[in-house]
């Protein structure tokens, strides 16, 4: 059996530069929106698996919305193929 999906999107994002941008100016809107994608936990790996689901589904307004880069998140989907089937062929 094969690795779980969120597995590799954790190591999709950990295994790359991180997607959360702070920009000048904003950081306080930056930092509660990393807090809402992280539900409350201070978990940046929860923080960072909610930010691919959602991006997943809104794209460009989503990493808009939530202060993330989205040249990163657009490497995400392929970066995470590449682990998925390097990781199933070492099961």
């Amino acid at each position: 059996m094969c690795c779980s999906s969120w597995c590799t999107e954790l190591l999709t994002n950990q295994g790359y530069k991180s997607p959360f941008v702070c920009p000048l100016g904003k950081e306080k809107e930056a930092n509660k929106a990393r807090v809402e994608l992280s539900q409350g936990s201070k978990s940046d790996l929860v923080a960072l698996v909610n930010a691919y689901e959602g991006w997943k589904v809104e794209r460009a307004s989503f990493a808009w919305r939530y202060y993330l880069s989205k040249e990163t998140m657009d490497l995400s989907p392929w970066l995470e193929t590449f682990y998925y089937s390097c990781l199933c062929l070492w099961t």
